[in-house]
């Protein structure tokens, strides 16, 4: 039995969506469904999706015209019936052999709730590194410094996210940081060896985008509701977000907002000489704050 559906969020992504489309025609085992969300795109995505889809019956194309990746996948969930869901993105691409590999994997496992496996990443400069799961040490910790639980990384039952309460739609960026705390204080992930790893890809087009000032003020609004979540589930973590902070002040530097940089740094209370220290690490090209966070936190 297939066990998972794909879901992937889709806005004017007309140019680029066809690669991630042709990755999942490639697939050795084929999602028991694929939902596409429209996420009210303006150019002719939408009919992109549905020449793609023609055909084929595993697919259903769903429109959701409140903005934001966190409301189309929202709308996406309402579509799954399998047991597990995959939330995958329209820039990124799998590796041929990845829903078998998923799907024997969760079986070999005897079905846990959450589940997380290796990727690459491809910068925007063309370079490609791994982003293994990082076995060792506390899963929320790592993933609020790692991401390790990003969402094309990840594959949860369906009904998990739901009494998770969904996605948060209020964030506009960061949603699948804030998401992974909240299944990883609820589950302990699992790993997956993949034969081959998918691909996430940056550029231009990506939701994320290119740096980090950009979208200053709104990254925030995703650590301040993990501090919430933390604070009411595991408290003695929540101080780690403002070392998180810092590193976003760091980002900020980095890239000449010292504004930002800045405003972010006089919201925080733990400790904030040595995260005005830790920002000024990161925006010299410094790395290894989550091993200074463990030490001292």
């Amino acid at each position: 039995m297939n066990l998972l559906t794909v879901v992937i969020p889709v806005r004017d992504r007309a140019n680029i969506v066809g690669r991630t489309l042709a990755s999942i025609d490639a697939q050795s085992v084929a999602p028991a469904k694929v939902v596409l969300v429209d996420n009210g795109s303006t150019d002719n995505t939408l009919q992109v999706l549905q020449q793609w889809a023609d055909g084929k019956e595993n697919v259903i194309i769903a429109s959701e015209l409140r903005p934001g990746a966190a409301a189309a996948r929202n709308r996406g969930l309402a579509e799954v019936h399998t047991p597990y869901v995959y939330f995958f993105d329209s820039d990124d691409i799998m590796s041929p052999t990845m829903i078998e590999d998923i799907s024997e994997g969760l079986k070999r496992e005897k079905m846990p709730p959450l589940a997380t496996f290796d990727i690459e990443h491809q910068s925007i400069d063309g370079r490609v590194n791994m982003m293994a799961y990082r076995k060792k040490g506390d899963p929320v910790i790592n993933h609020l410094f790692h991401a390790c639980l990003a969402t094309m990384r990840t594959v949860v039952l369906a009904d998990e996210v739901r009494r998770a309460g969904g996605w948060n739609e209020d964030l506009p960026a960061w949603n699948d940081l804030e998401m992974g705390i909240r299944l990883a204080l609820r589950n302990t992930p699992v790993w997956l060896p993949m034969r081959q790893p998918g691909r996430n890809i940056s550029g231009v087009e990506s939701i994320t985008g290119i740096g980090f000032s950009h979208k200053a003020g709104i990254w925030e609004k995703s650590l301040d509701r993990i501090e919430t979540d933390l604070r009411a589930s595991r408290p003695e973590l929540a101080p780690l977000v403002d070392y998180r902070r810092a590193i976003l002040a760091g980002n900020y530097r980095h890239e000449g907002a010292t504004e930002a940089a800045e405003a972010l740094l006089a919201t925080i209370r733990h400790r904030p000489m040595l995260m005005r220290a830790i920002c000024r690490y990161v925006a010299a090209g410094g790395r290894g704050v989550a091993f200074i966070a463990n030490l001292l936190r």
